[in-house]
């Protein structure tokens, strides 16, 4: 006779792996251990597989991870007899450690295993210790297991801060069994009466589960006498036919609710599985007759909902004024241009200023935000073309002040202070209560080039910039004037998740631990010259990454492949605050550029055609250290 866990054991087991205080990325370790374990018996070696192969054509690597993650059996060999098939959707795959703070609550695509656990574990490649490291000059990439102490283990894979959804409690033995005996039939192994020993001691054999890893990363319940804790014995522990994942696991979640002040009610926000149709956006725009690649349309849909200034940088004629008014046209938005002029020396011609006769003469920007303030539901784009050919520190300063001390009303939206308050109950109240809105972005167009001035860091810590400098002159595509613009996004769709990292709800996913361990690495080249970055940029890059997610597909070029946000990020929030002379500006490149174009790092994967590298950086960075060879001088602009 069968022996299946019963569903309200797997229901208990996978509620609290999902609150539990490890990483999601112990999830990665644990596939990456099976993949060793399974080369072990399918070669018959005394010990472990030195190695792990990774990509979609390692048998050992795809075996590991559909045991672990999915969601039905179907997806590996232990087919069933009369199972009924769980439908599946675009997520096939779940991971249980951790999910109630994943991204996507522990739900993966189909594109798990080819862009799950090998992309983690290639970012470990720049940490100190690592659990698997890279043998050089192997494709597809193969990773040598290195055993670490007990406190490297505990950094690497626990955290201790407390978090919502966070039960301070490593995940239980006991649990990860359960679910990892999910649709075994434990008869044949483990007879008639499973125990509790039998069960946690098969799954440690498994995955080859050293007594330091067992004790350090889990709670090693497996002395106790019963399989599960007394609270929930009233639950039957085992059925005669497996159970349905439909059964325990938790509804896939399609919004998460931001943190909301006392008294206000937060707007829903979408998460990863609510995708953005980018793609559509970048069909409009070409058929429009314009030429963006696909990354530079995701890149800056994701800085607008991260940050709502962005600066599009480049030689003159590649459309960097035009995008701004293309996506508006698109997405149902309203966007105005405004020329800088040379003589902009302050605020006046944007905010307004009162005449000598007393009255108030609103400016541009002033006039642009009441209108956005008046209609709410709609987005706004205000673009200044040529925003360097006046000090931008001069006329933008009490812009970019307001930009920084935005708040939520109470009816959740956000707004900035009135920029004329102090006219209130005057001849013109009717602007005293005008500041920046939530709908509202700022957009700069630039040209680098002996006619205007640079950027303070006052200002890059403050946007993103989005350079256009690359062009195909072969490219003349046929315009449709008469092209659809799509659905109206609305300003919802455009609005911050948060305003920073400590207040957004996915501040503990995976990209964004790979982001500040990028940073660190940076910060510490950059502390040298002090150019370092600071929380501002730290948390608008994490930010980025993982507005990023919500358009994965669109990060592309249309003749190279993939696009790595985080290295879009550090080339457009980083490196533009270098620049100058000397042997330390120097040293400072030489350090980034060994970062950003390590051999481990350039390496590819055929199966998926995703570099672990930094490209952009790499190709920047030498750019700017040929300039200090040939004049001394070094400088991150074209």
């Amino acid at each position: 006779m069968s022996v299946y866990l019963s569903a309200e054991r797997l229901k208990i087991a996978v509620e609290r792996l999902g609150v539990c205080s490890a990483q999601t990325r112990l999830t990665d370790y644990l596939i990456f251990l099976r993949a060793l374990t399974i080369a072990k018996i399918v070669e018959g070696m005394p010990i472990p597989s030195p190695t792990v192969v990774t990509g979609t054509r390692s048998p050992h690597f795809v075996q590991a991870i559909n045991e672990w993650a999915a969601r039905t059996p179907e997806l590996w060999a232990a087919r069933v007899p009369g199972f009924n098939k769980f439908a599946q959707d675009a997520n096939p795959y779940f991971t249980p450690i951790a999910a109630k703070r994943d991204s996507t609550k522990g739900y993966k695509s189909g594109k798990y295993p080819s862009n799950g656990p090998s992309d983690t574990v290639a970012g470990w490649q720049s940490q100190p210790a690592t659990p698997f490291a890279l043998l050089q000059g192997t494709s597809p990439k193969e990773y040598r297991h290195v055993e670490l102490k007990d406190n490297e283990l505990r950094t690497m894979f626990t955290t201790s801060a407390a978090q919502q959804n966070f039960s301070g409690e490593l995940p239980r033995l006991s649990d990860a069994a359960t679910w990892w005996f999910r649709f075994t039939d434990l008869e044949p192994r483990f007879g008639s009466e499973p125990s509790f020993e039998k069960l946690t001691d098969g799954f440690k054999q498994d995955f080859g589960l050293t007594g330091l890893e067992a004790t350090t990363l889990f709670v090693d319940d497996s002395s106790e006498q019963t399989l599960w804790s007394d609270d929930t014995s009233a639950v039957s522990d085992f059925a005669d036919v497996v159970a349905e994942p439909v059964q325990y696991l938790p509804p896939a979640a399609h919004r998460a609710s931001r943190a909301a002040k006392p008294g206000q009610t937060a707007p829903a926000k979408a998460t990863v599985t609510e995708l953005l149709p980018v793609e559509e956006l970048h069909a409009y725009i070409r058929n429009r007759g314009f030429n963006f690649e696909p990354w530079q349309i995701a890149t800056y849909v994701s800085a607008v909902r991260t940050k709502p200034f962005v600066i599009l940088a480049g030689i003159s004629g590649t459309g960097k004024t035009k995008l701004p008014r293309l996506i508006a046209e698109a997405t149902g938005g309203i966007c105005e241009t405004v020329p800088v002029r040379p003589d902009w020396h302050d605020s006046s011609d944007l905010l307004g200023y009162i005449g000598l006769r007393g009255e108030f003469h609103p400016g541009h920007l002033l006039r642009f935000a009441k209108r956005a303030y008046e209609n709410p539901e709609q987005q706004f784009f205000f673009v200044l073309d040529e925003m360097n050919i006046a000090r931008v520190e001069y006329y933008l300063a009490e812009v970019l002040s307001r930009l920084e001390e935005r708040s939520r009303n109470d009816s959740g939206r956000l707004q900035s202070e009135p920029f004329f308050g102090h006219l209130a109950g005057s001849v013109a109240d009717e602007w005293a209560s005008v500041g920046l809105p939530g709908n509202l972005c700022l957009i700069g167009s630039v040209n680098m080039d002996e006619t205007t001035f640079g950027f303070s860091k006052k200002v890059l810590d403050r946007g993103f910039v989005i350079e256009f400098s690359t062009v195909d002159l072969s490219l003349v595509d046929e315009a449709n004037v008469d092209a659809e613009p799509l659905l109206p996004w609305g300003s919802s769709i455009w609005e911050q998740s948060a305003l920073s990292l400590p207040q957004h709800p996915l501040r503990d996913d995976q990209e964004v631990t790979r982001v500040i361990e990028a940073l660190t690495v940076v910060n510490e080249s950059l502390s040298n010259a002090q150019l370092q970055v600071g929380y501002r940029v730290r948390d608008e890059v994490a930010i980025f990454c993982l507005e990023a997610q919500k358009c994965p597909d669109q990060f592309a070029t249309t003749t190279s492949g993939t696009v790595d946000p985080l290295d879009v990020a550090i080339a457009m929030k980083v490196l533009p605050r270098i620049q100058g002379s000397g042997v330390v500006i120097r040293k400072l490149l030489e350090s980034l550029l060994d970062w950003a174009s390590a051999t481990e790092n350039r390496t590819e994967d055929p199966g998926t055609g995703l570099s672990n590298g930094f490209p952009f950086c790499e190709e920047r960075l030498q750019l700017m250290q040929r300039r200090l060879q040939d004049t001394g001088f070094a400088n991150y602009w074209v």
